[in-house]
């Protein structure tokens, strides 16, 4: 859950149905999108775009992510972490997930606050009133959740 939330901006970015940012490399034969991203170059946050796969669904997207993690030998370091998020992170790091050296105390935050941590623990967020058009973005966050102020 919180890999999804940092990777679409809790929801305001699915582009493609693609909840993990998973970009569309040349050994991808499925669909593709172009969207704007960031990326980190020379430790500068710089404005791209780029192709990233595209899905008919969410869950085709969850089972994507799945299988790259699960099969993919550079992130093999994150696989067996259980609870422990900060090594899961540092796993995808180490084989090139993100560009953001901040990449782990983020995925932590996110992972152990209350929106998403609240949820694993058994915290039921209140139901969504509208659910979104085809093609519109999936919110991801709970209804009465509020950005906490830096």
């Amino acid at each position: 859950l919180a890999q999804a939330a940092i990777e679409t901006g809790w929801g305001r970015s699915v582009v493609g149905n693609n909840l993990f940012g998973i970009k569309a490399g040349t050994s991808w034969a499925g669909a593709k999108v172009d969207a704007a991203t960031h990326e980190y170059e020379n430790g500068r946050l710089v404005s791209i775009t780029d192709a990233f796969r595209a899905y008919p669904n969410a869950e085709a997207s969850v089972d994507d992510f799945v299988s790259l993690v699960r099969n993919n030998p550079r992130y093999r370091a994150a696989l067996g972490k259980g609870e422990d998020v900060v090594a899961y992170a540092q796993g995808l790091l180490a084989g090139g997930w993100a560009t953001d050296i901040n990449y782990v105390n983020k995925l932590h935050a996110v992972a152990t606050g209350p929106a998403v941590g609240g949820a694993v623990a058994g915290h039921k967020p209140a139901p969504q009133n509208a659910v979104p058009a085809a093609g519109q973005p999936v919110s991801l966050l709970p209804a009465d959740f509020t950005v906490p102020s830096s």
